[in-house]
C-alpha cells in the first residue's frame, strides 16, 4: 500500500440494482451447485437399495416425476404395494397418460425382484432419499424464484438490452455478464486489465532468458467462471464463435485453453459495447474477421 498508494484509486460501489443482480446470480449459482450435490447424493443412495426408480424414471428430464415417487413411495416393499389408481394419478400429474405406457411401468414396478430384503439397510436409506427429495425441490423452487426475481431486475437496468441478445448469453447468463462490466465506465482502464482481473488472461513469468505462460489462479472465481462459460455457450450458437473455437482446436490447442482464448476475444469485445452503448452486431462482426483473417472464411465455411 505504501509503494503503490499513487496508483490505487477510491473504490466506489456499483449501483443498486446493479448489485442486486450481481448477489442475485451468485446465490443462484450457489443453489445449481447444491442441487447438483443433492441429486448425486440421491442416486448413490437409490444405487444401494432401490436401483429400480433409477432405471424407470433417471433420466434428468424425468426428476420431478422420480422425486414425487420417491416422496410417496421412498421404501421399494411399499411402492410393490400401493394402489394402481395412486401410481396413475402421479403418473398423469408428469404427462404420462398414454395407458398402455402406464400399465407398462407398473407391471415393471410389480415384478421387479427387490435388491435386499434387509429393513436395516432399508429404512434408514429411505428416511435419508425422502429428505433428500424434499431439499432438491425445495431447491428448485428457490431457484424458480431467484430467476423472477432476476428478469425483474434485468428488465429495469438500462443496459441489460446490450447483453440480453448476445448468442449464448441466455437468462443466466446475460446478468452475470452485466454485472461482470458494472455501473461505472471508468473502473476498468482498457479490456486487456478486464482479462487480467478475472483471471483469463494468462501470467508471463520472465527470467533471465526463460519465459513461461501458465493459467492465473489468483483471481475472483466467480467472474472467471462467468466469462469461461459464456464463451463456452457461444461457441454452440455464435457463428464466429463455433469457428474460431475449430481454428484454435486445429492448431492443437486443448478444450480449456481454447475456451479462454476465446473468452478474451469476448472480454476486447463486450468492454466496446459496454463503453459506447451499442449492441453487437454478429454480421459485421464477421465480415471484418474475413478480412482480418483469411484462413477464417474456410472453418466459418464448414460450421454453415
Amino acid at each position: 500500500l505504501r509503494e503503490r498508494i499513487k496508483t490505487l484509486t477510491a473504490w466506489q460501489p456499483d449501483d443498486e440494482n446493479t448489485r442486486m443482480l450481481a448477489h442475485l446470480s451468485r446465490q443462484r449459482r450457489k443453489m445449481v451447485d447444491g442441487q447438483t450435490r443433492l441429486r448425486l447424493q440421491l442416486i448413490a443412495q437409490l444405487k444401494s437399495y432401490f436401483p429400480l426408480v433409477l432405471e424407470l424414471f433417471g433420466k434428468k428430464k424425468q426428476l420431478p416425476l422420480l422425486l414425487s415417487v420417491l416422496k410417496r413411495w421412498a421404501d421399494p416393499r411399499q411402492l410393490r404395494r400401493a394402489d394402481r389408481r395412486l401410481i396413475r394419478r402421479v403418473l398423469s400429474d408428469h404427462s404420462i397418460r398414454n395407458d398402455e405406457q402406464q400399465n407398462q411401468l407398473i407391471e415393471r414396478i410389480r415384478s421387479a425382484q427387490l435388491l435386499t430384503r434387509d429393513d436395516a439397510l432399508i429404512t434408514p436409506a429411505a428416511m435419508a432419499v425422502k429428505l433428500l427429495a424434499g431439499q432438491i425441490q425445495q431447491a428448485q423452487n428457490t431457484i424458480k424464484e431467484i430467476d423472477a426475481m432476476i428478469a425483474e431486475a434485468m428488465q429495469r437496468h438500462p443496459k441489460a438490452h446490450l447483453f440480453t441478445k448476445l448468442r449464448g448469453a441466455g437468462p443466466a447468463l446475460a446478468p452475470r455478464l452485466l454485472c461482470a462490466f458494472g455501473s461505472q465506465k471508468d473502473r476498468w482502464e482498457d479490456a486487456d486489465s478486464l482479462a487480467s482481473f478475472s483471471g483469463i488472461a494468462p501470467l508471463t513469468r520472465r527470467s533471465g532468458k526463460q519465459c513461461q505462460v501458465q493459467r492465473r489462479y489468483a483471481c475472483p472465481k466467480f467472474l472467471r467462471q462467468t466469462f469461461h462459460e459464456f464463451a463456452d455457450s457461444a461457441r454452440i450458437y455464435c457463428p464466429w464463435t463455433k469457428a474460431r473455437y475449430r481454428m484454435l482446436r486445429d492448431r492443437g490447442m486443448k478444450h480449456h485453453a481454447a475456451i479462454r482464448k476465446l473468452a478474451r476475444s469476448w472480454i476486447r469485445i463486450l468492454f466496446r459495447v459496454w463503453q459506447t452503448g451499442t449492441p453487437f452486431d454478429c454480421d459485421r462482426y464477421i465480415a471484418q474477421l474475413k478480412q482480418r483473417c483469411p484462413d477464417f472464411t474456410r472453418y466459418l465455411a464448414q460450421e454453415n
